[in-house]
């Protein structure tokens, strides 16, 4: 159990930096209309779901949130995109979550 637990808990961690590590001016295209091959890799303690995914236009993985799982829960961290889509704020969903250093 201790195994698992801390293995849990080392993979929040790497998630959770690779999010925010992004830096507070990331603000990056996250309608789920933009991406595919989409994979639920976790969820945090607020319930956002984490994502592995590719853009539409290209081979390279991702990992992030989900736009419209992002306004139910932190609405001003959603920024208006290109064609009526969203992106998202990771800066200001980090500090909305307390995260931000």
């Amino acid at each position: 159990y201790n195994q698992q637990l801390q293995n849990y808990n080392t993979q929040r961690s790497s998630m959770m930096n690779g999010l925010f590590g992004l830096g507070g001016a990331a603000i990056l295209a996250s309608e789920r209309s933009l991406k595919r091959d989409v994979k639920l890799f976790g969820r945090l303690e607020n319930g956002l779901g984490v994502y592995l995914f590719r853009y539409l236009t290209g081979p390279a993985w991702h990992v992030g949130f989900m736009a419209d799982e992002v306004q139910k829960i932190y609405p001003e961290a959603i920024v208006p995109w290109a064609a009526g889509t969203r992106a998202v704020d990771y800066g200001k969903v980090a500090e909305l979550m307390g995260a931000h250093a």
